[in-house]
């Protein structure tokens, strides 16, 4: 049977996928024919789809019964959003006033555009999917302060983890991280000490993302300012650190060299992890 006109817009909740089928007018406006539901608690997760085969299989079946409801034809085109307790329906919601009453085609470009310029910071992302956070450097003391304040701003953080960058041994340490089962690691051991350490023991911690991140521990925990706004947004604010303490130079100035041998160690077979 051939293809038709005919749309289906496609949301994925937390407790059920809804489906509305329509056709579009010759003006650019929806007219919603028909729509159907199909639970989804066993793959999707607080906004997040951790089931993506059972996801998909759910989806199929819906398409299939809003066809069911066209008599038979065949639907041209699924657009599909996750929604739910998903970051932008929730974080960054974007609403218009429409006079006519009607949705267009420009109305609908104009939403994508802002949404696709949106970038969540990673702990929104984190805090939205109930995520695992470990924090490894600085002081003793400032990984558990920072922690303490990232869970006030981010309360369904998991801080599964903290240890000071004070040791000399950093098997038990990576060995420590591996069981704490984190999905975001923080390493703000300094640059080029923090690059090395996530080259060498990365992959063994199993930590889906293992970042570098110099002294943000002291900006979490409240005791260095962040820099301003302006430098955030330029990606600059290594270059503000720089300014207000210029001693960093030195270390900052060995970080090119150590990514570069980094990858040429990686390239020989050279850089292969060890085991715990």
């Amino acid at each position: 049977m051939a293809y038709t006109d005919f749309i289906a817009a496609i949301d994925l909740g937390s407790s059920h996928m809804v489906g509305m089928v329509g056709t579009k007018g010759p003006a650019g406006t929806l007219s919603i024919i028909a729509y159907e539901v199909e639970n989804s608690d066993t793959c999707i997760r607080r906004g997040c789809v951790y089931n993506i085969k059972d996801a998909a299989g759910k989806i199929v079946r819906l398409i299939r019964k809003l066809e069911n409801k066209l008599g038979g034809s065949r639907i041209g085109k699924v657009y599909i959003g996750v929604g739910g307790q998903s970051l932008r329906s929730i974080n960054h919601a974007v609403s218009r006033v429409l006079g006519s009453g009607t949705v267009t085609e420009e109305v609908l470009k104009e939403l994508d555009q802002e949404c696709r310029q949106y970038r969540p910071d990673m702990l929104d992302v984190l805090d939205e999917m109930g995520g695992r956070l470990y924090l490894l450097g600085s002081k003793p003391g400032v990984a558990e302060e920072a922690g303490r304040r990232i869970l006030e701003q981010h309360p369904n953080i998991v801080l599964c983890g903290v240890h000071d960058g004070y040791f000399q041994d950093s098997d038990p340490v990576a060995h420590e991280v591996a069981q704490a089962q984190p999905d975001l690691l923080f390493v703000c051991l300094g640059a080029p000490k923090q690059e090395k350490w996530i080259t060498r023991f990365g992959l063994l911690t199993g930590a889906k993302l293992a970042i570098g991140l110099g002294g943000a521990l002291d900006v979490f925990a409240g005791n260095v300012e962040r820099a301003p706004e302006q430098w955030q947004k330029l990606g600059m604010e290594w270059a503000y650190r720089l300014v207000k303490e210029p001693k960093r130079i030195g270390r900052m100035a060995k970080l090119p060299l150590v990514l570069v041998k980094a990858a040429g160690r990686r390239a020989s077979g050279r850089g292969k992890q060890r085991v715990l």
